[in-house]
């Protein structure tokens, strides 16, 4: 679901459907690794970033020129920082703050009463059929 609160809307979709339907398999989670250029993988340092020890490692995406610097948590393995570089010079900068590794509430993705689904899934069927002849 994507949840618009300002105009009590919510988008229903499946990525694995609309990939399905655009004639691709949907990317799963650990196929962003196989993007890096292995060669180009390098670790700089240990730093903590916001009292949280990070591994800082830098790299080159294997489908472009830019080039990327990650802060990746010790413990868990995710990034608090990514830092890119994009071939025209444009840095773009993500940083990931108040992360909470566990369970999370069933309730939390509850959408309150009231709210319009609309089903994308369903739509997306209906873009990928032939027009009807006349």
């Amino acid at each position: 679901f994507q949840y618009m609160p300002d105009r009590n809307t919510a988008m229903k979709f499946s990525l694995k459907a609309m990939g399905e339907k655009a004639g691709e398999k949907p990317e799963e989670p650990g196929n962003y690794a196989d993007r890096i250029n292995k060669d180009t993988f390098k670790f700089v340092e240990s730093v903590a970033v916001d009292g949280i020890r990070c591994k800082v490692v830098t790299y080159t995406p294997s489908d472009s020129k830019s080039q990327v610097k990650m802060w990746v948590r010790e413990d868990y393995g995710l990034p608090l920082k990514v830092e890119m570089i994009a071939e025209d010079g444009q840095k773009i900068v993500s940083e990931y703050k108040n992360l909470k590794v566990g369970p999370v509430p069933a309730e939390l993705f509850q959408l309150p009463a009231g709210v319009k689904i609309q089903d994308m899934s369903e739509m997306m069927k209906n873009m990928s059929r032939p027009p009807a002849k006349p």
